[in-house]
């Protein structure tokens, strides 16, 4: 952090870029600047160790009618669409205050309609913003977190019948929208990263903090925590299966950050 911090030691907001943009964008130079990269395009043989230049993507989303459509989100590299089924990629995110996207809903009734959640949920590459909002298919954003705050976005729920629900599961905890992502309301802090609808009831809600295993019966509005037959960790994880609805699947990390554990609930959590 030593080049990025301020002259006092203190880190800076996560939201200090946007501000500064902001306040500037009236005199801003033109985006349509004559560039032309002159690469590396390839890292040359023998090449460095590890997964240097293969990238990382945190989540992939669909159009719900066109299978020729998927949205994925990088944890530092913004939101890429295809519309060729993966052949030819896309992105209109760069201008944005942070590039990391961790978590991508597409309006089921109206795919236009795209929602970001912003943010490095696992090695914190980019801060948090909070959601930002495409109405234009992901070719405009704007950003939308009253009384969500700069917070990292690990994970987005939209309602199965009511759209306007929503639910993100942050850093600060899990945050409950009931006009579209206009407003957000807390309803359980924690360092949330997962949080997943029961199959055909919406009213479940299974979510994750940590190796932490919260439920909700209320549409994520209160959450109880679920101890039983779970012994902790470093992170967890949820899997659920419309093929019944009963079960959950529960992953669990150890404090070393490897393979703990597979739990499965057959009530429900």
């Amino acid at each position: 952090m030593m080049n990025r911090i301020n002259p006092d030691g203190s880190r800076p907001a996560a939201d200090e870029t946007y501000n500064a943009y902001m306040s500037m964008k009236k005199n801003v130079r033109s985006a349509n600047g004559n560039w032309i990269s002159e690469g590396p395009a390839e890292i040359p043989a023998p090449g460095p160790a590890g997964y240097e230049g293969l990238g990382r993507l945190n989540v992939v989303a669909f159009h719900p009618t066109d299978a020729n459509k998927i949205y994925v989100g990088a944890p530092a590299g913004g939101m890429w669409q295809s519309s060729d089924g993966g052949q030819t990629w896309e992105s209109h995110t760069d201008t944005l205050p942070t590039l990391g996207v961790s978590a991508i809903i597409i309006d089921k009734n109206n795919p236009d309609l795209i929602f970001i959640g912003t943010g490095d949920r696992d090695a914190g590459d980019a801060p948090g913003m909070g959601v930002f909002i495409s109405t234009d298919g992901g070719q405009t954003w704007s950003i939308s977190n009253t009384g969500m705050g700069n917070k990292t976005v690990g994970k987005l729920l939209q309602h199965p019948s009511n759209t306007q629900i929503l639910l993100a599961a942050t850093n600060g905890g899990v945050y409950r929208s009931t006009d579209g992502g206009a407003n957000w309301t807390l309803s359980k802090s924690g360092n949330f990263k997962d949080i997943v609808f029961k199959p055909g009831d919406p009213n479940i809600v299974y979510a994750a903090a940590d190796a932490n295993f919260f439920r909700s019966t209320d549409n994520g509005v209160n959450f109880t925590q679920i101890t039983s037959g779970l012994t902790g960790g470093q992170r967890g994880t949820i899997a659920v299966t419309a093929a019944n609805a009963s079960y959950v699947y529960f992953l669990v990390s150890g404090n070393d950050s490897g393979f703990k554990g597979l739990y499965r609930s057959t009530n429900s959590g």
